[in-house]
């Protein structure tokens, strides 16, 4: 083997039913070219090994070695698909690019697979030669270009940094029957301090599709190793038993957790509504069905916990004959907006289970972050380079006092400006972030102002959000045209303005913990009266205040992000045949939810997550599209809503 050096394991599989072994050699360093590797980050050099940052293959008596597959940075994980033979890997990327970048793959390696390193990352995306560590790399040759246009799409991507470890794929019984021959990922990584990573890791994820990987999705199957920046356990091996029981080894705590399967099994009939308004009162009721009990353990005690809605924590069901049970209950819903919990806990003996519906409780009234100054529970932050006066008295909007925001005329850097919550902020059941404007003194022109909720992030041209690849929010350029033609922001106009920003466009799917202004603008402008605008609040026009026509129109779903299901509203103008679909984030059908005549008129369709053949699909974003008639033949419009499992 070449000799260890910055990924120094080894890690192998053996291939019994083809008498052959694989084994992965890590690359030396962070970014180099095998001819030439290097120490990590350093510049001593190795000497040349052809090996390094390839997987091997030889048979089981050491001859027959060759590489099977190069362009490798860091394999870990591997495992062979019980259906149809082929190797699957997981992958650790690259360091210096960022904390977005590049996403880590989990893929199919086949017999002459170049998996893209050092050159590209996700789907052909090319690494940052512009980082002067990397601009090793260079000159790009033909032979590079060559490579680069055959490498393949990855069957999933994580989030950068998140370190996926040790793939299986589940070859059990016991686990329910969706689960066979599905893959197991170990995440070691995930957003604390010290990390690079930028969403929540520390867990173990499932991936769900067709054995040649076409069609991946991926979902969490374990997690709650991590509570606020504690870390007590960071997923690394992952082992099955004869009985079907999954064994997790963490790489920081003495322990090994088994994940089994309880043999309660039920089913339920309830009226949970789909979503209910804070503070409403909720007559619920519901049946429960046994269908499979544990052997010699007794009878089963069922209880029925409203916690999650603000109700009690348990109330007994009534047994109405030999295998079901009966609740009904009244209470308040006392819990702020979100997607909460109702649970229906069934305990027998030694084995326990639950069955869990998911209601979306929706806001009364906006969320208010800035008015006469910073909201009570918000700040604000800033960068150098703007300097910010909360609560000016020279130009007002309403009230007494505004902000000013003015940026500097450095030309080192741009500036930024934060809005931040001390707690986060559900977006469920919010349509847009309205905010008052007026342009002051301020220099637009050939300059740059835009709005982001959270961090900022950027767009691959392989695709955002593929397997579970999707990055924290995307800026609005309030500079550029609206979506419709239409100005975000007339800067022409010295004088105050409504700006409504669809929470769909700012692609947020995750609570609001800070809203962004940055940009490179200079002089002082004025921002005032911040919200978050509930979905049951009159939509304002972008500059002015001109009522949107009643005409073709497609709502955003609610709630947004869903677990259970989503009501999409829609408008038409005329009467006709009117279809609405479901599509995942790579394009891909998922499910036709309507193809009806309908009236005139607004409608409700509603999606319970569910694909063509009423399979469940995978925590991930997705984008509905509504075709209508209208007086000029036919128009479509689409949005995205997220589910989270």
């Amino acid at each position: 083997m070449p000799p260890g050096a910055f990924h120094t394991s080894r890690n192998m599989i053996i291939d019994a039913a083809n008498d052959r072994l694989f084994v992965q050699v890590g690359s030396p360093c962070d970014l180099c070219r095998q001819q030439e590797a290097v120490i990590g980050y350093t510049t001593e050099p190795l000497p040349r090994n052809s090996e390094y940052g390839t997987i091997l293959v030889a048979n089981l008596d050491g001859s027959g070695r060759r590489v099977w597959a190069s362009g490798i940075r860091n394999v870990v994980g591997l495992d062979l698909h019980p259906d149809t033979g082929e190797l699957w890997a997981t992958h650790n990327h690259l360091d210096l690019m960022g904390s977005e970048l590049p996403p880590e793959w989990i893929d199919i390696v086949r017999d002459g697979d170049f998996m893209g390193y050092p050159l590209v990352y996700g789907w052909r995306a090319w690494v940052d030669f512009n980082l002067p560590e990397y601009q090793k790399i260079l000159p790009i040759t033909r032979t590079d270009s060559l490579m680069v246009a055959n490498h393949k799409r990855p069957a999933a991507l994580v989030n950068a940094h998140l370190a996926p470890m040790a793939i299986h794929f589940y070859q059990g019984d016991l686990l329910p029957p969706e689960y066979h021959h599905a893959g197991f990922v170990a995440i070691r990584g995930g957003r604390t301090a010290g990390n690079l990573a930028t969403v929540p890791g520390f867990k173990v994820i499932a991936l769900f599709g067709s054995p040649d990987g076409s069609d991946t999705r991926i979902a969490d199957f374990l997690t709650g190793f991590q509570s606020s920046d504690a870390v007590w356990g960071k997923p690394v091996g992952i082992a099955e038993d004869g009985q079907g029981n999954l064994y997790v080894s963490t790489n920081n705590g003495a322990a090994i957790y088994r994940i089994s399967f309880s043999p309660l099994l039920a089913t339920w009939e309830h009226n949970l509504p789909e979503s209910v308004l804070s503070g409403a009162t909720l007559e619920i009721a519901g049946t429960v069905h046994i269908l499979r009990l544990g052997e010699g353990a007794g009878a089963p005690e069922l209880s029925l916990d409203l916690s999650g809605l603000g109700g009690p924590a348990s109330v007994p069901l009534v047994a109405v004959g030999d295998s079901s049970y009966q609740f009904a209950s009244h209470l308040v819903v006392d819990v702020p907006n979100g997607l909460h919990e109702v649970q229906i806990r069934i305990v027998q003996g030694q084995y326990s289970n639950r069955l869990v519906g998911g209601v979306a409780v929706l806001p009364t009234a906006d969320v208010v972050a800035l008015i006469d100054g910073p909201a009570p529970g918000w700040r604000f932050e800033h960068s150098t380079f703007a300097s910010i006066e909360p609560r000016q008295r020279e130009v007002v909007f309403a009230g007494e006092v505004a902000t000013s925001i003015t940026g500097t005329s450095s030309g080192i850097a741009g500036w930024r400006a934060e809005l931040v919550a001390s707690e986060p902020v559900s977006t469920v059941g919010y349509k847009s972030l309205r905010f008052a404007f007026h342009p002051g003194d301020a220099q637009f022109d050939g300059h740059s102002l835009s709005l982001a909720i959270n961090n900022p992030s950027q767009s691959l041209e392989n695709g955002r959000g593929y397997g579970q690849f999707q990055l924290p929010s995307v800026p609005v350029d309030l500079l550029s045209p609206r979506p419709d033609g239409r100005l975000w922001l007339d800067v022409e106009r010295k004088e105050w303005q409504i700006v409504e920003v669809p929470l769909e466009v700012l692609q947020v799917v995750e609570p609001m913990e800070r809203v962004r202004l940055f940009g490179n603008t200079r002089g002082t402008f004025y921002i005032d009266e911040m919200r978050l605008i509930t979905s049951a609040a009159p939509s304002i026009t972008a500059v002015g205040d001109e009522p949107l026509p009643l005409a073709f129109d497609l709502g955003q779903s609610f709630p947004n992000p869903f677990n259970s299901s989503s009501v999409i509203p829609f408008r038409t103008d005329l009467d006709g045949d009117v279809r609405l679909e479901i599509f995942d984030i790579m394009g891909r059908q998922v499910v036709t939810v309507l193809a009806d005549f309908l009236a005139a008129g607004s409608h409700r369709a509603t999606w319970h997550g569910r694909d063509d053949k009423g399979r469940p699909v995978a925590s991930g974003v997705y984008v509905y599209r509504l075709q209508a008639p209208t007086v000029d033949g036919w128009t479509q419009a689409t949005h995205k809503l997220a589910l989270l499992r």
